[in-house]
């Protein structure tokens, strides 16, 4: 025991001295420059969401009519869609975000009932496919397709029960009817 300490206590003075011994200024992490912001992402795909959408949407057998606008937000590094809805039972509300990472898409979002979830996201074609978790309906993939221009349809599955079988949960079709403020679309 005493043997497995010693050996300890020497790699650890080694591994302190070998830091010790770094050129000023080498392999440190300067304060400065871990806080400036990235550069602001660009992405084509993602900048065709930006604008105001207007729709009709079925959601577990409600329907609703409502917008969903997409801007850039915190410097340009998440594209933000904020959607109201009303009909059905009551309004919904939800913020959600969008970022590209490693070939995909990271994706989170937040509702008035309390509801949070993430999932990831790939374009294929036209459409754009996700899957993750919510934490109320459990698994979850929906599908955004581009219709044309300015227009999309929304279709979305639940497991609610988690044995393995997705029921639909909702869809809906929505079209542009404005741009975001600014140029980029970007708060």
């Amino acid at each position: 025991m005493k043997t497995a300490i010693a050996l300890s206590l020497v790699g650890a003075g080694l591994v302190l001295g070998a830091v010790l011994a770094q050129e000023p200024g080498k392999g440190e992490m300067d304060p400065m420059e871990m806080l400036k912001p990235p550069a602001p992402v660009q992405d084509p795909k993602l900048d065709w969401f930006v604008g105001t959408w207007t729709g009709k949407t079925t959601f577990m057998g409600a329907e609703f009519d409502g917008t969903t606008t997409y801007e850039w937000a915190l410097g340009h590094q998440w594209l933000m869609s904020t959607e109201t809805y009303r009909g059905g039972p009551g309004p919904y509300e939800s913020i959600g975000f969008f970022r590209p990472k490693d070939g995909a898409y990271q994706i989170a979002w937040f509702d008035n009932h309390g509801s949070t979830g993430t999932a990831t996201g790939k374009w294929v074609g036209e459409e754009f496919h996700s899957s993750g978790k919510d934490a109320e309906m459990g698994d979850s993939r929906g599908v955004m397709k581009k219709l044309g221009a300015d227009s999309m349809s929304w279709a979305f599955e639940a497991d609610p029960d988690g044995d393995g079988k997705f029921d639909p949960m909702g869809m809906g079709t929505m079209r542009r009817t404005g741009k975001a403020a600014g140029a980029s679309g970007t708060r």
